[in-house]
């Protein structure tokens, strides 16, 4: 199973957003999904960089004040 990313374009601004993930087993599935909801297949997920997401989430906490 593989993941896509997908985008849609609102239609009363025409702004373009991220879309849900669709989770499939090839990109003709995923677009067959796609096309049926909307969306656009913008490309597959690969890989996920968990040491910057970690960084940009440590570094966020650190400027917090909780009171």
């Amino acid at each position: 199973m593989k993941i896509y990313i997908t985008s849609y374009t609102d239609p009363y601004d025409g702004a373009e957003y991220a879309g849900p993930n669709i989770h499939a087993d090839s990109l003709d599935d995923a677009t067959i999904v796609a096309d049926e909801h909307g969306l656009n297949v913008c490309g597959e997920l690969t890989d996920i960089l968990q040491d910057i997401v970690d960084r940009v989430f440590v570094d966020d906490l650190e400027d917090r004040v909780l009171h």
